[in-house]
């Protein structure tokens, strides 16, 4: 990761709509150094190397681009589409950049992640996954999940909950090692300032994910 040393000026034009509506960092207050560092944090939790993601969403959208607008099968549970629109869009690191305007959208299950050319560069080359409230804000604990067959559709706990806010799952059997919750901690038993790992919400927007029959 390779922040440039005129991190405010950067920060600014990321808070900016100057090339994308919105800006990248969208709603999120955090500094842009805290933004990064909390996201591979929870990468390296996950086990998955920023190359190795990278390499991943370049291997789908890669496969997505060669079914010319049609849904194509990765895996037996996950598929990609590619939506290639004209025009292109600069990276604001300044690294004289310019990527399409491609949109690869992919699911596993009813869990879906989305990326665009630009927003694939932004992860490998400078470790941003943008801030919380930005139209291509990736979380990493979703994307991981969605992208790499081994991940969490393993065993879910019949006592799991949702986030209505962002569909997050909070699994009893993992716990949160990101606020240092341990696997095997029932939701009833999380701390009631505990807080959705992937967009904030409070324990009161979570609900019973509904039992398999």
């Amino acid at each position: 990761m390779k922040l440039p040393p005129n991190i405010k000026q950067l920060e600014e034009i990321l808070r900016s709509s100057k090339f994308v509506a919105g800006g990248f960092l969208g709603t999120d207050p955090r500094p842009l150094t805290e933004i990064i560092e909390h996201d591979l944090a929870e990468l390296a939790l996950l086990g998955f190397s920023l190359e190795q993601v990278a390499d991943r969403m370049q291997f789908i959208t890669k496969r997505a681009l060669d079914g010319h607008g049609m849904t194509v099968q990765i895996d037996p549970s996950l598929s990609a589409i590619a939506d290639e629109s004209r025009g292109s869009l600069v990276c604001p690191w300044h690294d004289n950049q310019h990527f399409n305007k491609t949109v690869i959208t992919a699911s596993r299950g009813s869990l879906s992640v989305r990326w665009s050319d630009l927003s694939l560069h932004l992860i490998r080359a400078h470790a941003f996954f943008q801030g919380r409230g930005s139209a291509f804000r990736i979380e990493p604990r979703q994307l991981v999940s969605v992208i790499f067959s081994s991940q969490p559709s393993r065993a879910v706990s019949m006592n799991a909950y949702m986030c209505k806010a962002c569909g997050f799952i909070y699994n009893p059997l993992d716990g949160d090692p990101l606020n240092n919750i341990p696997p095997n901690t029932p939701f009833e038993k999380l701390p009631d300032t505990w807080r959705c790992p992937m967009c904030g919400a409070p324990k009161s927007m979570f609900k019973p994910m509904p039992t398999k029959s």
